[in-house]
């Protein structure tokens, strides 16, 4: 039998492996029937992407490497819903293509996943000119779409946990809205802004 204390050193030294071997966790997206049983430190993290098309994958850093992919979304969406360990990440690569790929600035693509809530970060979207000479990578707030989509899709979990928005910038229309919705919740501060990088190749 494994006790709590014993299953949390197991998932902490998996992401310790993770971390120092460079190797990166391929995320796939719940389902919003499966247990939603978190531990004190885990959150969701709720992204989407805006074209498939120009999407490959990006890599996040922080409490652990994560890799997401176009497999990773949600099948007849562009979102992905996964449970990663609560904490400070950020995108530090996107893949237009296994061979093109778009360096983001840490400083400006930070996020943070917020324990026991769903943490929405942004809508991830990349304008490419001309042969790849040139490109605009950007993350934005939608959160009105995002909590549309979970209220959709994920309205058993969305029952069961918070919504918090954990982008760059801040977002009261999100707080607001949630309050009026959910009047017996404590909801976190939201958040609201528009990260930009230019990248030309």
């Amino acid at each position: 039998m494994i006790t709590n204390v014993g299953a949390r050193s197991i998932r902490l030294a998996f992401i310790s492996i993770l971390l120092f071997s460079g190797c990166a966790a391929r995320v796939t997206s719940i389902d919003d029937g499966q247990p939603s049983e978190l531990s004190e430190d885990m959150g969701y993290l709720v992204l989407a992407i805006d074209e498939r098309s120009q999407f490959q994958s990006i890599m996040m850093s922080g409490e652990a490497r994560v890799r997401i992919s176009s497999d990773s979304l949600i099948e007849g969406s562009n979102y992905i819903v996964y449970p990663l360990e609560a904490g400070d990440y950020y995108f530090d690569s996107f893949y237009v293509t296994s061979s093109f790929k778009i360096r983001l600035d840490e400083d400006n693509w930070s996020v943070r996943i917020e324990p026991n809530r769903l943490t929405y970060v942004g809508h991830i979207n990349v304008s490419i000119l001309g042969l790849f000479s040139s490109s605009a990578v950007k993350l934005s707030n939608r959160s009105s779409e995002a909590l549309a989509f979970l209220e959709d899709s994920y309205p058993q979990l969305l029952n069961e946990v918070d919504v918090a928005y954990g982008g760059p910038g801040n977002d009261a229309y999100l707080e607001y809205v949630l309050a009026q919705k959910y009047p017996d919740r404590a909801q976190g501060a939201a958040t609201n802004a528009t990260s930009v990088l230019e990248v030309s190749e």
